[in-house]
């Protein structure tokens, strides 16, 4: 009897069972891991911070046809004076607020000149608009290299990012900057648009938008600076294996001896070395601050400017 009624149980529960729906756990799908490129080594983490002692590895050497700059015969007035700095919006129907930005025009802007003038894009740090810049003096060095010291003359266009706290997979801001604002400082200004006339760098989170921007675009920019850097580049082996080695683009990278993210730029360095990539590293002292990049300032403009004094110092 006792038997039946277990039997009659199990059956009912089994009826039971079969009208609901049971979901079992989801496992974890564990994607395979790409391939490194041939020839290219991965990231090694260094896990202590570097030694502090200031130092410069395998330094960016001007290419031999490159002869020391021209100084050019000034004697306008316009010369002995400061260069403009103008407030501009882009308005885009792909962009839900305008581009806000500040460009620098250099003393005796001229429209006309031939060549065009060669153009620094200079991206901020988070929390920062397109002010920073300025406040860390980079428009008063460029008017003592091109006034004082008779430097070839050039343009500085510094726009903001509004959303700096949005993933930078999920922003547009790096569609905004190739799409958008080349194309409008291109018709809007004189300047010289080949790959060897324009450079792009950032501070901080503007450092990141640089090397990926600079990387992933790489026939768009000659030069790249990359200033307390924090990380962003655990896909440069892949970014490397689309450029020939012959089209590198010439990378400053540093950072402050005290900054939080020492070992992120250090790293970078490390995996540059590893991979043959010629470029300038300072290790400076300073931390993660406007007070260290405002005391570099000039530092990186003459980074910037270097390639332009016998290219385009036409006058």
């Amino acid at each position: 009897m006792m038997h039946k009624k277990l039997i009659r149980t199990l059956a009912l529960l089994a009826l039971a069972l079969t009208g609901c729906q049971v979901t079992l756990p989801q496992l974890p799908v564990i994607a395979a891991l790409p391939t490194a490129a041939p020839g290219l080594i991965e990231e090694t983490i260094i896990p202590t911070a570097p030694e502090v002692t200031p130092q410069r590895t395998l330094a960016y050497q001007p290419t031999a046809t490159l002869a020391p700059a021209k100084r050019s015969d000034r004697t306008d007035a316009c010369w002995k004076s400061a260069g403009e700095v103008l407030p501009y919006e882009i308005e885009d129907e792909s962009l839900t607020v305008p581009l806000t930005l500040r460009v620098y025009l250099p003393p005796c802007y001229d429209q006309a000149r031939d060549p065009g003038y060669p153009v620094i894009y200079l991206l901020h740090g988070q929390t920062y608009n397109e002010d920073q810049w300025g406040r860390l003096g980079m428009d008063a060095a460029a008017d003592r290299l091109i006034s004082d010291e008779g430097r070839a003359p050039f343009l500085i266009v510094m726009p903001a990012e509004r959303n700096y706290y949005q993933e930078l997979l999920d922003s547009s801001f790096d569609d905004q900057l190739i799409d958008i604002l080349i194309p409008w400082v291109d018709a809007t200004f004189n300047t010289c648009t080949e790959r060897s006339c324009r450079a792009l760098g950032g501070i901080s989170r503007g450092a990141i938008w640089a090397l990926r921007i600079g990387f992933i675009e790489w026939e768009t920019f000659g030069s790249i600076g990359l200033h307390s850097l924090p990380g962003g580049y655990t896909n440069l082996v892949y970014w490397l294996r689309e450029i020939p080695i012959s089209e590198r683009p010439r990378v400053y990278l540093d950072t402050g001896i005290n900054d939080p993210d020492i070992n992120k730029a250090a790293n970078l360095n490390e995996l540059l070395n590893q991979n043959s990539f010629i470029h300038e590293w300072h290790l400076n002292k300073g931390t993660h601050n406007e007070a260290y990049w405002e005391a570099h300032a000039e530092d990186y403009l003459r980074f910037y400017i270097q390639p332009w004094q016998t290219q385009l110092d036409h006058e």
